[in-house]
């Protein structure tokens, strides 16, 4: 039911269903974990962090639950302690996949493009053809001004996805008389969002 309610987005109705859970001895790390995001889903990260550090306390080698601490400690105000948590969870097996996507912003936030150009690049090398992973890279090309490198980017994710939203909102912005480059050529945003063949992601 709370899984529902936050696919449904909506989060307080989850909160409610949960919290008489976690007050239980047996509570699980996944009930917690549900709670901590129902918390950031409302914008309440204090009282996020303390479900994922109770979580992690019931299962401290789990890559989700070390995220959403990070994520969480971020957002409480913790930001360099928290990034560096992500970056640990990011090096960690199994861990870029879940914490990969969320420090390319982070980086990038904290100004970091460089780094976060490095992670954005291993999650291409981890699966080129995931059109979110080409969405972050484009947008990790845009904070370079390698605007050429940011349409292509943003190309590949919609060849993977033509209604990908995150590339489609990214590509328009990106061009000339829109907020863009001038190292990219001229053409109407309309014409950008015509189906072209597929452009070769990166890897």
């Amino acid at each position: 039911m709370a899984s529902a309610a936050l696919q449904q987005y909506a989060a307080n109705r989850a909160i409610d269903y949960l919290k008489p859970h976690v007050e239980k001895p047996t509570v699980d790390a996944a009930t917690l974990s549900m709670l901590g995001n129902a918390y950031m889903a409302v914008g309440k990260p204090e009282l996020a962090l303390q479900q994922f550090e109770r979580a992690a306390a019931l299962d401290p080698e789990n890559p989700s639950i070390k995220a959403g601490v990070a994520v969480s400690e971020m957002n409480s105000g913790q930001a360099r302690e928290g990034l560096a948590q992500l970056e640990r969870v990011f090096e960690s097996e199994g861990g870029a996949a879940i914490a990969g996507p969320t420090l390319v912003l982070s980086e990038l936030r904290a100004k970091r493009v460089n780094k976060a150009a490095e992670v954005a690049a291993s999650l291409i090398k981890l699966d080129a053809a995931n059109p979110l992973y080409q969405t972050l890279l484009g947008v990790v090309d845009v904070a370079q001004r390698d605007y050429a490198g940011a349409e292509s980017a943003f190309r590949a994710a919609l060849a993977r996805n033509p209604q990908f939203a995150p590339a489609v909102a990214r590509l328009g912005p990106a061009l000339p008389g829109d907020g863009g480059g001038p190292t990219m050529p001229r053409r109407s945003t309309a014409s950008v969002y015509q189906r072209r063949p597929a452009t070769p992601p990166r890897s």
